[in-house]
């Protein structure tokens, strides 16, 4: 479902839980802590520049966060940039791939041609996961340490 503004809690309680490799591959930094201010922002993305979805484990209660991705779109008008995230425990279950599949509608609706996600270069697993939903993963202009995943829509 798409992220709201009040999921402020759910992703608060979301972060610290991915693993400490999880935290740097995602956010180049495992001691990632988002201020108050930058959750609602988060939480509440302008629809025009982001897409922003979840998933969520409803049973047992209380209801939890096991996956976020998003597609911010380029100032071009015809790309997007993905990021994911999936709790640890959560990987190889298809979350990533649900996540993605309706992140992908929703850029083809938008008439976007592009999603493409930066990834560190060292991050093999999610390299893998890029290939296997149809990514071509390259090196990166932005230097050795990252790699570049594009799809064309």
């Amino acid at each position: 479902r798409p992220i709201c503004a009040e999921d402020v809690d759910l992703l608060r309680n979301f972060l610290p839980e991915l693993s400490y490799g999880s935290r740097s591959f995602r956010f180049g930094n495992p001691e990632v802590q988002f201020t108050d201010e930058e959750l609602r922002s988060i939480c509440t993305p302008d629809p025009q520049e982001c897409i922003h979805l979840l998933i969520l484990r409803t049973s047992p209660v209380p209801e939890a966060l096991i996956g976020s991705a998003r597609i911010v779109f380029d100032p071009d008008g015809h790309s997007a940039e993905l990021a994911i995230a999936v709790k640890d425990d959560w990987h190889r279950h298809g979350i990533g791939s649900r996540l993605l599949a309706a992140l992908k509608g929703e850029a083809r609706q938008r008439g976007q041609r592009v999603i493409y996600a930066r990834t560190l270069a060292t991050n093999t697993p999610m390299q893998a996961f890029l290939r296997h939903e149809g990514f071509v993963i390259a090196d990166s202009p932005e230097g050795a340490w990252l790699k570049r995943a594009t799809l064309s829509l």
